[in-house]
């Protein structure tokens, strides 16, 4: 089975996770992780938890918001572990899209994942704009 960690500072993790749902209903392989709201947050026992409930065929494929932050180091230090996969700059549709494809191999599901979390960064001025030159363009 793969399981979805969305692993951020804050309640960033909370907040993709509860707006995915809202979309596209419960997601029982997805769950956040909201890192350092207390302060006897404790990284290190989160992720063994995480890691000790995977079975042996289990993957975890984790989300998490910044590269170099305390969150990616935390999960990065695990990747030894073949059944780990960590992913950094979670947005929307990169959850999205690993949600809705669960049955490929792990691998090509987070390079397609990957790529649509990239496309969905838009500058939405200039795509309207552009949008509106072609169409005077047109009207010419």
């Amino acid at each position: 089975m793969r399981k979805i960690v969305v692993a951020t500072h804050a309640s960033f993790a909370k907040g993709i996770k509860e707006s995915v749902e809202f979309i596209i209903g419960k997601q029982e392989m997805l769950q956040d992780m909201c890192a350092y709201v207390t302060q006897d947050f404790d990284i290190e026992k989160e992720i063994s938890s995480i890691l000790d409930e995977l079975g042996d065929d289990d993957t975890l494929v984790v989300l998490v918001d910044l590269f170099g932050g305390s969150v990616s180091n935390a999960f990065a230090a695990r990747i030894q572990d073949e059944r780990v996969h960590v992913v950094t700059g979670v947005n929307f549709p990169l959850l999205l899209d690993l949600l809705l494809n669960q049955d490929d191999d792990v691998e090509s599901v987070i390079q397609r994942a990957v790529q649509s979390g990239k496309d969905g960064i838009l500058y939405v001025n200039q795509v309207l704009n552009e949008q509106m030159e072609e169409e005077d363009e047109l009207d010419d």
